[in-house]
């Protein structure tokens, strides 16, 4: 099940779907949203193409992204069941281990998180057999989204264990020097998803540290003026307005989307709801209608359905705490 968020805040979840890693062997947790355009730089991850069958075995994997981005999981899955099939017969390690992650990624997806654990854990020993050490970044990333997967199904003690694994072995790193992309924004993620999973559960000191020591990583690696940065800053004032700070949270959520308006963030459309909300809980009912009423009009014109129905979620709500005042 998910983590029952407050109503009040809209935390932008979907937009960290993406923008965190630079890995090119595994991919984010969701990192496969439907919409989005395959490169074909995606496929630089296989072994290099021998033959007609790596290129019939690229075409599928793309066969079945695709299929997932329109919609259809089931077919996506059986696409990558046969692909996955193809790079077993080729014994090309990268493929199968790219196909994995893509299906496990679509079950955790479709909130299909057992199937998505016993993926994540059959990767990991894949990984392990093939001689990656357990403390690399392959390994830490997946162990991660393990984390992340037995925080939804409130299977606690386990995540809590995920969660310390990833980030304290990610932290010696960096105390040993290791201050290369990957392994700080792979920190960075940890730190994110962690703090997420304490925020579900209304940790909220602890959430807002562990945002902040991740936001400090991604400005350090993409600068204030990037779309992850302004999700963890939104999600700092999610923190704040679900402390009841109403006014801090405003502010900071006024600087995220001045920021945004300038680099023309894809996540525009969220940022104007989780302001919506925050004025909705200072009963702020005029401007609440005005943020959101934007955040409706500019998901439509990126035509973005799940924006479209946070945001219209966000107008009834207002709707509701209207009526209630009368």
């Amino acid at each position: 099940m998910r983590f029952n968020y407050s109503h009040v805040v809209r935390i932008a979840t979907l937009a960290s779907r993406k923008s965190w890693s630079p890995r090119k062997l595994l991919l984010p947790l969701r990192a496969v949203p439907k919409g989005t355009t395959v490169t074909i730089g995606l496929f630089s991850l296989f072994s290099t193409p021998i033959g007609k069958q790596e290129e019939i075995l690229e075409e599928m994997v793309k066969r079945g992204i695709l299929e997932y981005q329109k919609g259809d999981a089931i077919k996506a899955e059986k696409l990558l069941h046969v692909a996955l099939k193809t790079a077993q017969d080729l014994h090309d390690k990268n493929g199968i281990t790219f196909i994995y992650d893509l299906m496990a990624n679509i079950a955790f997806d479709t909130h299909n998180y057992r199937k998505a654990e016993k993926i994540f854990r059959d990767l990991i020993g894949r990984l392990i057999g093939d001689g990656v050490d357990p403390d690399h970044n392959k390994i830490v990333h997946v162990s991660a989204k393990l984390a992340s997967i037995y925080g939804m199904l409130e299977e606690n003690e386990k995540a809590e264990q995920g969660f310390q694994f990833c980030i304290d072995t990610m932290n010696k790193k960096i105390a040993k020097g290791a201050s290369d992309e990957d392994t700080l924004l792979l920190t960075g993620l940890c730190l994110d998803w962690y703090a997420r999973y304490l925020m579900g559960h209304m940790k909220l000191d602890e959430a807002s540290a562990n945002f902040q020591k991740a936001f400090e990583l991604c400005s350090k690696v993409h600068g204030l003026q990037h779309d992850q940065s302004l999700v963890l800053l939104n999600d700092m004032a999610s923190v704040l307005a679900l402390k009841g700070n109403a006014a801090a949270a405003e502010e900071k959520m006024k600087d995220v989307i001045s920021i945004g308006e300038k680099i023309q963030s894809e996540h525009m459309p969220a940022f104007y709801v989780n302001l919506g909300s925050i004025y909705m809980q200072n009963k702020s009912y005029e401007k609440s209608r005005d943020a959101c009423a934007k955040g409706v009009n500019l998901a439509k014109k990126m035509d973005n359905k799940e924006y479209i129905e946070e945001a219209e979620t966000c107008l009834e709500e207002l709707r509701k705490a209207m009526r209630l005042t009368h």
